[in-house]
């Protein structure tokens, strides 16, 4: 055989043994699996591995295609860690943008000997132990309504722990938004009653209150404090929601623990100084107080710019007065509230309404408006006032019918009978 012949011959072998040592790399590189998974972190509290949804991560050495040969076999898997030699954090790969550069022509004939820190996306490990609520302001420039983001966790140490989505954290969120709410509403609901009812020898009494959103701002409260004494008020806090009720919450405690022995302008400065003091005039509340005498039917009411106290008295509704200054309660750090002094005439019905009421439009853009609830009452002065809440209310759901609620709905009634009447 010629020297020609057996140098063709070892060059065929040698392309032969060449490409079964290719396939052999492509079996390996099939059969290789290069995604770990981290240790898993018990009773985490509320701190942010709490949400993590993956726990895989790879080396950053390992090759591309075996990576993507695991995530097709772990198809939940939306992104994945990337650490070094030493299992230090240096990153993260999102699964779809892995499988969108090797589904492009060629993509993985290019990327075939690639490893996984050619397409590692450099994102900033935060510490697995880091509160929910403070990752949650320091992800707020993210817009999380539209594309899911992926971070990854790190120990103390830096080895990789875990990996969490915008989308977890939204979940989370939400979930103790409803849980908050829930809360929020448990607590408002023992401190104002959807309705009361009070019938004594000398006076009647009926309040309702209803939340647009489930909680709200409302507050109404009756209180005993002195034989033949009463304390009553309505207020609006501003704001809605959850934060409004909880702040109902502690305006009935301060309320409820104040001696109205003092009189009606040291509870407001007593409100007003509690505000201040806690939301540094961030939060304010309007509202009317006034405490009954039933000796004589005297009260002495404080309109905080409220103004939406009436009296009904023979058929006419008197607005009762209210001074320039008496402002909102927490709006000023210091206030000298006006209490003006009234005597009710046996069967003068005193009204105090939050705006809800008279503001709420119906379908063709009407308001119910403070001449239909004249109206109203008037026509429903001699009914008890049991009945009266409910006649009230069915006329005013009456009127807006199918349009949804604009604000919170709250109204309070007294009706004077007179010391021993009859």
């Amino acid at each position: 055989m010629s020297t020609e012949h057996n140098a063709e011959l070892d060059s065929l072998l040698s392309d032969f043994n060449n490409e079964l040592q290719e396939e052999q790399e492509v079996f390996d590189t099939e059969n290789k699996k290069v995604m770990k998974l981290a240790r898993e972190f018990k009773d985490p509290g509320e701190s942010i591995i709490k949400l993590v949804s993956s726990r895989w991560y790879v080396e950053a050495d390992a090759n591309l295609l075996d990576l993507a040969d695991d995530l097709s076999v772990e198809q939940d898997v939306q992104a994945v860690g990337v650490t070094d030699e030493k299992g230090k954090v240096t990153g993260l790969i999102n699964r779809r943008d892995l499988f969108d550069l090797l589904s492009r022509p060629f993509g993985r004939d290019v990327m075939r000997r690639e490893q996984v820190d050619r397409v590692t996306a450099n994102e900033e490990a935060i510490y697995y132990d880091t509160n929910i609520f403070s990752v949650s302001e320091r992800l707020s420039q993210f817009d999380h309504r539209g594309e899911v983001h992926y971070f990854p966790l790190k120990t103390g140490s830096g080895e990789f722990a875990g990996v969490f989505s915008s989308q977890d954290l939204l979940i989370y969120l939400s979930d103790m938004t409803q849980q908050d709410i829930s809360l929020a509403r448990a607590i408002q609901n023992r401190v104002v009653k959807e309705f009361s009812y009070l019938k004594e020898a000398d006076f009647e009494m009926a309040a309702s209150s209803t939340m647009a959103k489930g909680v709200g701002g409302d507050f109404y409260t009756s209180k005993n404090f002195a034989p033949n004494r009463w304390l009553f008020s309505l207020c609006d806090v501003s704001g809605k929601g959850v934060s409004a009720a909880l702040i109902t919450s502690a305006l009935w405690g301060t309320i409820k623990a104040f001696d109205n022995r003092r009189g009606i302008a040291s509870l407001v400065r007593t409100l007003n100084d509690f505000f201040i003091t806690t939301f540094e005039l961030e939060k304010y509340v309007t509202g009317v107080f006034f405490d009954l005498n039933l000796e004589n039917g005297s009260i002495n009411i404080a309109d905080m710019g409220h103004g939406l106290a009436f009296i009904l008295r023979e058929g006419k509704l008197l607005k009762i007065k209210s001074h320039d200054k008496n402002y909102p309660v927490g709006v000023m750090e210091t206030i000298s509230p006006e209490v003006f002094h009234y005597s009710l005439k046996p069967g003068d019905l005193l009204i105090l309404i939050t705006d809800g009421i008279i503001e709420q439009e119906n379908a063709r853009g009407e308001a119910f408006g403070l001449k239909r609830l004249k109206d109203f009452l008037t026509s429903h002065q001699q009914e008890n006032l049991k009945t009266v809440r409910v006649r009230l209310l069915e006329e005013f759901h009456a009127f807006r019918k199918q349009t949804a609620l604009h604000d919170d709905v709250t109204f309070f009634m007294l009706r004077y009978k007179g010391k021993n009447p009859g």
